[in-house]
């Protein structure tokens, strides 16, 4: 695959994150690209999500589920609702269109990328 230098972006950690709305405990996120487009039913979403020890992501609420997403556990580990174990990166936790993701902890922190899709 050739790749221009058009299509090659190296993202500074230290820029562009901001608190997540509604979530507490200091969680922020980044948006590297967003078209996701819930009126149209195209586009996606990627995005970074940062967890500091013992923050959590709230359940989704019902209506949420139009779309795909995907959490990808880049680092540290996430406890989810419901599961015996928890994910350590590199993991990935897929919430199918018409479900809603269940609420997401993590005890010593964690960088999550969530992929969201039509």
């Amino acid at each position: 695959m050739r790749v221009t230098a058009g299509e090659v972006h190296q993202l500074k950690d230290e820029e562009g994150w901001f608190p997540l709305p509604g979530a507490e405990g200091g969680v922020t996120v980044k948006i590297v690209t967003n078209s996701l487009d819930p009126t149209t039913r195209q586009g996606a979403r990627l995005q970074f999500l940062r967890l500091p020890p013992g923050a959590s992501l709230p359940e989704a609420p019902l209506t949420t589920g139009d779309y795909w997403q995907e959490f990808m556990v880049l680092s540290g580990s996430v406890e989810i609702e419901g599961h015996a174990a928890p994910l350590h990166a590199p993991a990935v936790v897929t919430v199918a269109h018409g479900a809603r993701l269940a609420s997401l902890r993590t005890n010593g922190g964690c960088v999550l990328a969530e992929m969201a899709h039509f």
